[in-house]
């Protein structure tokens, strides 16, 4: 399904740009729509009339868009064209944009699944002290948690929630500091606000 979107917004090789009889070449659907937008009214009968229609025959065998294709074989009006190309556009890209979201969020539960859904990550207490390795001796291996000594803290991986939670301390920090400073200048100036 998002192949098919991706083919629509994407440009398409060299061998099948639309070549305007304005001498203009189009690679994409999105060059179709902004040319329509300023197209004279004499480039555009040349390209669709009672006879033909060459932007609708162009998206069905290139593009292969074989449904907004179907839509415009009769149209003969330029803005409906547009608008209809338009609508086409936009549909493609909510909907490549739905499946990326979706393929991040996947990705992301089946990472969750993986590492077993949280990972734990030891804090030491402040009042633990931290052995230090002697300079000739190799690291020691990594020590399992103490029962009373460091305390642990889960992390859920791959959680958006806690880049929100983040983002709103953040900002929370940001209105304080403001308040602060308006307060500080309020009673250091005297200045009534």
């Amino acid at each position: 399904m998002t192949l098919k979107y991706r083919k629509i917004i994407s440009e398409v090789d060299s061998n099948h740009y639309f070549y305007l009889s304005d001498g203009r070449a189009l690679k994409s659907l999105r060059e179709l729509a902004e040319a329509l937008e300023d197209m004279s009214e004499e480039t555009f009968r040349h390209h669709v009339n009672s006879e033909k229609n060459d932007f609708a025959n162009w998206i069905r065998d290139v593009i292969t868009d074989e449904e907004l294709a179907h839509s415009l074989v009769h149209i003969e009006d330029k803005e409906k064209i547009l608008k209809k190309i338009s609508h086409r556009l936009s549909k493609a890209e909510r909907k490549l944009r739905k499946g990326i979201i979706h393929r991040l969020f996947r990705t992301s539960t089946n990472h969750e699944q993986e590492a077993g859904s949280a990972k734990t990550l030891q804090v030491p207490h402040p009042s633990a002290e931290q052995p230090k390795p002697e300079p000739a001796q190799q690291p020691a291996p990594q020590q399992q948690p103490a029962q009373e000594g460091p305390k642990t803290l889960k992390l859920l991986k791959g959680n958006i929630f806690k880049h929100l939670l983040l983002g709103i301390i953040i900002g929370s920090g940001v209105i304080v500091l403001l308040y602060l400073a308006y307060y500080l200048l309020r009673s250091y100036n005297g200045i009534k606000f």
